[in-house]
């Protein structure tokens, strides 16, 4: 399954943000990727992957989520990215 999102960054991706939407990828089973505009997909549960993630502020992003909860998923992964957590 795959999502669609405009993040919501503010002024950087810091560490805050990023520990966030890792922590919100890691509740659920399902494999989560991020990537954008058609670039390598980096592993949202991965600290080291999304701190390698190149996306500015407004830009699309592809969620892709694999798994048995990974509409669940998805959905809460575009609500963090999106800044609603």
């Amino acid at each position: 399954m795959e999502r669609k999102v405009h993040i919501d960054l503010g002024d950087e991706l810091d560490p805050e943000y990023i520990a966030r939407v890792v922590q919100a990828a890691n509740r659920f089973d399902s494999g989560l990727y991020l990537s954008v505009a058609g670039s390598h997909k980096v592993n949202a549960k991965s600290m080291m992957g999304m701190m390698n993630f190149l996306a500015a502020d407004g830009q699309e992003v592809v969620i892709s989520a694999e798994g048995a909860d990974a509409a669940e998923a998805a959905e809460a992964l575009a609500a963090c990215l999106e800044g609603k957590r």
